[in-house]
């Protein structure tokens, strides 16, 4: 039952709210202003300008982006910034290519990033139904906006937060028969398409086999939209997008999470992240099956598995990336709180708060700044694999929603 939110209720969310962009737009031009923040950004707003300005593609012959002097040590001098995305992508920063000085237009970009944030959040809460009380609302709130994933993406500018509040809205359209507007809005989400690629498979998949043909013709349409009008800026683009991926360790700085653990264990490294990425392959293609002709929470949880596994299964990943978890931790801490008592909730608290600090600890073990710009491989498998078994953990209580439940115990007393 639906229960109406008071004057006081709906104060505290607002100066809650706004106390938190407050703060989190202040930390946004302090980091603007240190030495060691917005290389994502500075690539796709170099990019930009350069297209727009100069008429310059960033994909012309070994272009590349130089790296602020403001950087200083934090990069060598041998590192080379490139420009590796689709050149659609560059339509999320267009309005900040209009603002000349990095340092203003990060600052603005950081607080946009903030705004995703925010909509990260209330996406995942709608997608689940939680409605968390507001002492379990005020940690949810802090475990998120200043955990150490998040950190990662802001200050590196990434679009990474945008692009999940954008899947964000995609699946609620989804949830709501939407499908026209679930289509284009997963089509936009093709501007980080090395992220997203195993969910635009199960999702099209579940479509197709839940007859919803509607969604799966808009995406397809609006990925070729989009492609088209970036053919009207740079008529080649695509060819030269495919040669930035056929050069994939020359252009991209992530890596896959093999090579990383042969940094750690050179003789059998990238034999077990083989390992890890071929059983979680079959895991989700195992899921993929199961989910074809369930109803959309099933597909939620599954969706929520896909992106978790994605780290893993040999798609270049790092911390930064991470921020896309943010869906997942909102599942199973939803399903969680719906489907147990006080308690629980309490240790739902306590699990959001362990979210909240491990990651930090790890990092002031390691020392600042370094540890923010090069993270270990604790912070590579820790939260994937929590997430892992936390998914599993309430996968019975997701398929089973509460309704079924409560009906299967009517039907036990009738027996």
């Amino acid at each position: 039952m639906y229960i109406k939110p008071t004057a006081l209720s709906v104060l505290f969310r607002l100066l809650l709210g706004s106390a938190l962009l407050a703060v989190l737009t202040w930390v946004s031009f302090n980091v603007a202003a240190s030495s060691w923040g917005g290389q994502e950004f500075y690539v796709q707003w170099a990019a930009g300008r350069m297209l727009a300005f100069q008429a310059k593609s960033p994909y012309e012959g070994r272009f590349s982006i130089p790296p602020l002097p403001e950087f200083g040590a934090s990069q060598s001098q041998s590192q080379v910034l490139r420009f590796n995305s689709p050149i659609f992508g560059l339509i999320i920063i267009f309005p900040f290519l209009l603002v000349g000085n990095f340092k203003l237009a990060f600052t603005l970009w950081l607080v946009f990033s903030v705004l995703g944030v925010g909509a990260v959040m209330w996406t995942g809460l709608t997608l689940t139904g939680w409605r968390p009380g507001r002492m379990l609302s005020l940690i949810l709130v802090f475990s998120l906006a200043f955990g150490y994933y998040t950190f990662q993406a802001l200050a590196s500018g990434s679009s990474i937060i945008l692009m999940c509040a954008i899947l964000g809205f995609a699946l609620m359209a989804l949830q709501s028969d939407r499908n026209e507007a679930a289509g284009f809005l997963l089509a936009l989400t093709t501007g980080l398409p090395q992220h997203f690629i195993l969910v635009y498979a199960v999702l099209v998949l579940w479509a197709i086999y839940k007859k919803r043909l509607t969604f799966v013709v808009w995406f397809m349409v609006s990925v070729i939209l989009l492609v088209v009008i970036g053919m009207f800026v740079i008529p080649e683009w695509p060819i030269s997008y495919l040669r930035v991926l056929w050069r994939f360790e020359e252009n991209f700085a992530l890596r896959p999470v093999g090579d990383q653990l042969k940094d750690w264990l050179p003789g059998i490294g990238r034999q077990i992240g083989w390992g890890i990425s071929i059983g979680l392959l079959l895991v989700c293609g195992l899921e993929w099956w199961s989910v074809r002709r369930k109803d959309f929470r099933w597909l939620l949880w599954t969706a929520s598995l896909t992106l978790v596994a994605s780290q893993w299964v040999g798609i270049p990943t790092h911390s930064t990336v991470f921020f896309l978890l943010s869906i997942p931790v909102l599942l199973i801490t939803g399903i969680w709180a719906q489907r147990t008592a006080i308690i629980g909730r309490r240790l739902i608290g306590v699990a959001l708060i362990l979210f909240l600090l491990l990651p930090w600890l790890f990092v002031f073990q390691r020392g600042l700044p370094q540890a923010l710009l090069e993270p270990d491989l604790v912070h590579l498998f820790l939260l994937p694999f929590c997430l892992f078994v936390g998914l599993y953990w309430v996968r019975w209580w997701t398929i089973r929603p509460w309704r079924l439940f409560i009906e299967d115990l009517r039907k036990n007393e009738t027996v």
